[in-house]
């Protein structure tokens, strides 16, 4: 028998960048921007709409097991629409279905067109061009996306705006974190895309100045220290220190890596002084590893 606690720090902040993000344009159907030194999001003088998708590997920066205290999203605009540009609300939405990046480079960034898209990008039409569709073109509401809003900004100009933190917003990267398999990032787009004049070019996690790429900034509480593993009459113990307010579960995996699932065998509830906890867990010969989760 075989066993591992799993050693993190208690808590922490970490800021990320996109690993992907693409935008869906309304002229050009079956174009593609994905990696270009910007994304697009709202309404041309034309009125053509544009949406951006922006997805962060969250599992890859926070620990497994931790809780997401508050998060914060930056992005710069850094073009706008036409010679009188018309400043509207931006929100974000969480993505409910998966697409592609794609790797596309419009030769004249200032057009907004695209390049005719390849296998896998994301286009106005289609999430997997060119034979996976969105459920509506530019994506349909509580299908595709959320119609619920996670955090939204006004944009009138140009510069650097931050997405203040809401429950939506951490809930959202909370999901993430505890479901890798389904964060398919955020929908940032126009909440008045009636209007016309309101489309703004926002840098991108190619943009050539890397200060500039869209920023997820993300406080958590990781779990506790676990303590040495002990056999003990037939059971497996350890103990940890539970701050005062936290509520604390374990959970076990048969493995580390690939497609584990990791199932809660005890919980200790919400904790209303700060103590130190002993899981007791009947043993088994199987191989598992242990985690403590802040729910």
């Amino acid at each position: 028998m075989f066993l591992c606690g799993v050693v993190v720090a208690r808590c922490g902040s970490v800021t990320i960048i996109p690993s992907q993000d693409a935008t869906l344009l309304h002229v050009s159907p079956s174009n593609s921007i994905g990696s270009g030194d910007a994304v697009i999001a709202g309404t041309t003088q034309a009125g053509t709409r544009n949406r951006a998708l922006l997805r962060y590997n969250v599992s890859g920066s926070v620990p497994a097991g931790s809780r997401v205290i508050a998060a914060r999203f930056t992005i710069a605009a850094t073009r706008q629409s036409g010679e009188a540009p018309v400043g509207v609300p931006y929100g974000l939405h969480r993505m409910l279905t998966s697409w592609g990046e794609g790797a596309n480079v419009p030769p004249n960034p200032a057009s907004g067109l695209g390049l005719p898209a390849n296998p896998g990008d994301a286009t106005w039409a289609t999430r997997f061009f060119p034979t996976t569709a969105w459920a509506a073109p530019g994506g349909l509401e509580e299908t595709d996306y959320s119609a619920q809003i996670t955090s939204s900004v006004y944009i009138d100009s140009l510069g650097v705006y931050e997405f203040e933190s809401t429950f939506e917003m951490a809930a959202d990267v909370q999901f993430w974190l505890d479901h890798p398999t389904s964060n398919f990032g955020w929908m940032l787009k126009s909440e008045s895309e009636e209007i016309y004049f309101s489309a703004r070019k926002f840098a991108s996690r190619e943009s050539a100045d890397e200060t500039l790429a869209p920023q997820l900034a993300i406080d958590y509480l990781a779990p506790p220290l676990i303590g040495a593993p002990r056999l003990t009459n037939g059971a497996i113990e350890f103990s940890f220190d539970g701050d005062v307010g936290g509520a604390y579960s374990v959970v076990a995996s048969p493995a580390l890596a690939g497609t584990n699932v990791w199932t809660e065998v005890t919980n200790f509830g919400y904790l209303f002084t700060s103590a130190t906890l002993t899981a007791r867990i009947g043993a088994t010969n199987a191989q598992r590893f242990f985690r403590v989760r802040i729910d």
